[in-house]
This record gives structure tokens, sequence and C-alpha cells, in this order.
């Protein structure tokens, strides 16, 4: 894996047509939420499905604990329509057909074969587009399982929780301090005390 996506890493807004033929950026999907992105070999991967099907039943809760989620595949838009319909997916799709992603972002598989072209990736983000969790799928039991991304999340929300106690904390800067007044001369102290004033014109 590239390490500008190793956790800890800002992950690159990625500018992709939608399942529906819209050109989106990641950063509007993802608002100031949490996301679940998924890099996904295809259709054509059972393993892909499967893992897709139990985040499909995972969702509701997702969506309500307010995270985000995102599927990137390589296929075409009208096959990504009967793949979301298929696994009845109610998040979108990003439609990366020349795998653009996969290469800049060196997410190929290592047998260069034609057929599997590359491993799946799935990327847990913070509401800033930094990886919390990265996990790869060259296995179906290498991918997270919905108890395993609820476990990721309670830990990204507590550290978010965390991090903004700290900011809301931070001391404010002191007041400037008035200056002391200057005591008076002794020539101040003893000046023209005790004569009449003068009114009278000469």
């Amino acid at each position: 894996m590239n390490n500008r996506v190793a956790r800890g890493q800002t992950f690159p807004d990625l500018q992709l047509p939608n399942h529906e033929g819209k050109r989106c950026l990641l950063s509007d999907e993802q608002g100031q939420n949490a996301l679940l992105l998924l890099i996904i070999r295809g259709a054509f991967c059972s393993e892909d499905r499967e893992q897709l099907k139990e985040l499909s039943r995972f969702y509701p809760q997702l969506d309500v604990g307010h995270c985000r989620v995102v599927v990137v595949t390589p296929d075409d838009p009208v096959t990504t329509q009967m793949l979301r319909q298929d696994v009845e997916a109610q998040y979108p799709f990003f439609c990366d057909e020349d795998r653009t992603v996969t290469r800049e972002l060196g997410l190929q598989g290592a047998d260069g074969a034609t057929q599997h072209p590359m491993t799946s990736h799935t990327f847990l983000l913070d509401r800033s587009r930094n990886v919390h969790e990265a996990w790869v799928g060259h296995q179906f039991w290498d991918r997270p399982s919905a108890a395993e991304l609820h476990q990721q999340l309670r830990e990204l929300s507590r550290r978010q929780a965390i991090a903004q106690d700290q900011q809301s904390t931070v001391p404010s800067s002191p007041p400037e301090a008035i200056p002391a007044a200057r005591p008076p001369t002794p020539g101040e102290a003893t000046g023209n005390q005790g004569e009449p004033p003068n009114n009278l014109a000469d």
C-alpha cells in the first residue's frame, strides 16, 4: 500500500463520476462526518458482493451514527447500478473505469493478472479525511466485519470527542495589565500647595 494512504495520512480528495454519471468530490460526500471508503475489485468479485451485502445491512447504524459510505469500483455506470441494486446499497458508488485511483494509490494486486488487477481495500477516515484504520482484503476474512467496524467507529468517536474538548478548553489570552499610577515626585507633592489662587487681573 502506498504511504499516501497509510494510517495517519490524509486521504486524497478523489473526484470521480458517481453511479449516476455526475462527477463528485469525496469531501462533498463526506461532509463533516466520518467516512467508510471501500475500493473494490468490481461486480465480478463474489467476495466484494458479500462484503457489500453485510455493509448494506449495517448501513442504518452507520447513517444514524454520522458515518458516510462511498464505494469506488472499476465498473462502468450501468454495471455499477446493477451492483447497487443487487446488494441493496443506499450509499453512493464512484466509477473509476480507467483505474486511475488504484494506480496512483498503489493498490494493484501483486500477481499482475489481468482478471484480478487489484486487491480490495477498506478505509475508515476521520472528519479531516485522515486514515484512522485500513484493511487490505487479500482474502474475504481479511475484510472488516460489522462488529470490527463498530469497534473502530467507537474508538474514533471517542478520539474526536477528546480532541474537541481539548480545543474548547484552551485558555484564552489574559487581559492586558493596567499600568499602576506613577507616585508623585517630591516637587509635585509640595508644589504650590497652601498658596491662594491669583484670580485678579493686573
